[in-house]
């Protein structure tokens, strides 16, 4: 999470409402900027989602297709999302802890 914003931590149900489009808006009201790190994307689709990636992406096509939001935007290395999360305000994603730095938040840790 972007280390600018007011929130120190999220469920796992706020984040799973955030990246399946039940919520576009983090826990302090802001609209959130979603990335995925498409490596890591179908452990946290089967772990925190508990959907496959074929659901994931009927969904966020029915999203996209009504205009109601777009999908997270997706990267393919740990740096190119922790550079948009860092520069980016109330932006949230998922990558490994291992990425993590200075300059962003971790608000919760999915167990491998």
């Amino acid at each position: 999470m972007n280390i600018n914003t007011d929130i120190q931590s999220m469920t796992h149900d706020q984040i799973r409402d955030l990246f399946t489009g039940k919520s576009r808006r983090m826990p302090n009201g802001k609209r959130a900027a979603l990335a995925s790190f498409n490596p890591e994307a179908s452990f946290f689709n089967q772990r925190l989602l508990q959907m496959t990636d074929a659901d994931v992406a009927a969904v966020w096509s029915r999203l996209r297709f009504s205009g109601r939001t777009p999908p997270p935007r997706a990267f393919d290395t740990p740096q190119q999302v922790v550079n948009f999360v860092a520069r980016t305000p109330n932006a949230l994603a998922y990558l490994p802890a291992s990425a993590a730095r200075a300059d962003v938040r971790v608000i919760s840790n999915l167990p491998r």
